[in-house]
Formats: C-alpha cells, structure tokens, sequence
C-alpha cells in the first residue's frame, strides 16, 4: 500500500502534457555519429522523469556532458515516449550488421521505463550493455538480457519517501549494483533533483564510458572486476 500511495503522489506531481517526442531523424543521426567519435561506438538513450522531465535535468545534463565533453553521442526522451524508442531500437539493431553496446539510463518514471524497454528488447534477445536506474517509483526487476546495471536510490527512514533497490531476474547474467546515495560523500538530494548531483553524474559518465569499452560479447566476464 505504501509503494502504491508513493507512486500515487509522485505521480500526481510529476504528470502534465508536454510532449517531449521521440525523433525519429534525431535517432537516425545518433546511429550516424556513433561511428565517429573517439570513443568505441555506443547507442546511449538517456529519460526523463514526469512533467516532461522538468524534474529531470540530470538526464539532460547526461546526455550534453557525454557529447560535450567525451564526444560520445546520446539520445534525451521522456518516459511516455517509451513504447516508440524501444522500437527504433529494435529496428536499428535488425537492420546492422555489427551491433553496438546499447545503453540505457533514466530517472523517476523514466528509470522504470527504461526497465521495460530492456525488458522488451530482452523478447528480441537484444542485449543491453548499462542499465542505469536512477530513484525509480515502482518497485522492478531487471531482465537477464541486461550485462550490468546500477541503482542509484535515496534510502529515507519515512517508507513513503524511501527510494527502491530493484532485482535482477537472473543474478548470474546480470552484475547488479544498488546504491543508496544517502551513503555517498557530498551528496544531499531529493527525488527531484537527484540526477542532477555531480557526484552521480560523474559516475554515470565512467559508467558509460566503461562500459563502451567493453565488447558485447565479453561484457559479463568483465563486470564483476570493473571499478
């Protein structure tokens, strides 16, 4: 009951009508650029939370110091557009030769979208790289096609305000790391703007960049000795 009451209230707070679409030409050109960047190539999807993601911006900030600073290509949608980008994920990946390390992160709804788009592609036996979950609403498991994933959650002794650890379907594909930044030197956030804390932005861009570095194929052997 208190999980559904949280989700209730956030969700009420969270929920409006900008319509942040999926372009589909952005997403044509992220596929383009990957290929010329410094780094291995990747495909990085990053989401936004409710509201359009006014309460989001760590995504954003994501997506601009990846390309900004690493010169590393990225995609910024909202959660509610989901179901669209799961399947231009899908064809990109059908219609390639070589396949590229797919990474995932969001924050609030958008952290639990992201889940279900892994999910999704997990039917397509498409591999996701990084998974990364930040405060998720809804208490979630991630599926086995997902090499690592990380989350990042807010730990309070009020359970209606008390981020959620999530679950791996199978501990032995998945290398899952939950962290409660309640934990973290310099950290003091809320759900709101908890993306946005540099402490967890710089450890979202060695995580990606970690993860770039990786080939698919060797990924599980290789992430249990990452650091």
């Amino acid at each position: 009951m208190i999980f559904f009451l949280r989700i209730f209230l956030i969700a009420s707070l969270l929920s409006g009508c900008v319509d942040f679409a999926v372009n589909h030409d952005k997403t044509k050109q992220l596929h383009q650029r990957a290929s010329v960047n410094r780094h291995p190539p990747g495909e990085i999807y990053t989401m936004r939370g409710g509201l359009g993601g006014i309460f989001s911006k760590g995504m954003n900030r994501l997506e601009s110091s990846l390309e900004n600073d690493n010169d590393i290509p990225a995609l910024s949608t909202v959660w509610f557009k989901g179901g669209p980008l799961a399947k231009d994920i899908m064809r990109h990946y059908e219609d390639s030769r070589s396949h590229r390390p797919i990474i995932l992160a969001g924050h609030s709804l958008g952290a639990n979208e992201q889940i279900n788009i892994a999910r999704t592609l997990n039917k397509s036996h498409i591999p996701v790289a990084l998974l990364i979950t930040v405060d998720p609403v809804i208490p979630a498991t991630i599926p086995p096609n997902v090499c690592r994933a990380i989350n990042f959650y807010k730990s309070s002794f009020v359970p209606l305000l008390s981020g959620l650890k999530v679950r791996a379907d199978n501990p032995q594909k998945t290398h899952l790391e939950n962290i409660d930044v309640t934990k973290l030197s310099g950290v003091n956030v809320n759900h709101f703007n908890i993306d946005s804390s540099p402490v967890i932005q710089q450890r979202m861009i060695k995580e990606v960049i970690q993860a770039l570095d990786y080939p698919q194929a060797d990924c599980v052997s290789h992430a249990k000795i990452r650091k």
